[in-house]
């Protein structure tokens, strides 16, 4: 399960994020090898450091996994930059993707402001 690899430090203390390969240099966030659905446990051996935004986009894939992911869709934008049919495809296809998605988001709208309050000085319980 441990690779030493995922360990490995750059030089100035600086480590690489186990799920992109990236350095961590500032901001990061601890993300479990296996995962706790898995058996996953809540122990210091089970946690590498990864990039916020790569473990907000990890969902359950391995590290492995996502990195393969990652890599096609470097592939991917490669097309759709050459305006090559595939590309103009898989774009066209991720738009109305991604706007079906939005569509599905709901949005809480805010509670009314009751009277002899503004919404700078209620309470956010």
């Amino acid at each position: 399960m441990f690779r030493p690899a995922s360990r490995a430090a750059l030089p100035g203390g600086q480590v690489l994020s186990q799920l992109c390969g990236g350095k961590v240099v500032d901001r990061w966030t601890a993300d479990r090898v296996l995962a706790h659905s898995e058996s996953g446990a809540h122990a210091i051996d089970n946690y590498r450091p990864a990039h916020g935004l790569c473990n907000s986009y990890r969902w359950s894939y391995s590290p492995e996994e996502f990195q393969r992911v990652l890599k096609i869709g470097v592939w991917a934008r490669l097309l759709m930059e050459k305006r090559t049919a595939l590309g103009e495809t898989m774009l066209l296809g991720f738009f109305n993707y991604d706007r079906r998605r939005q569509a599905r988001r709901h949005v809480r709208p805010e509670p009314p402001v009751r009277a002899g309050t503004t919404r700078s000085n209620r309470s956010t319980r």
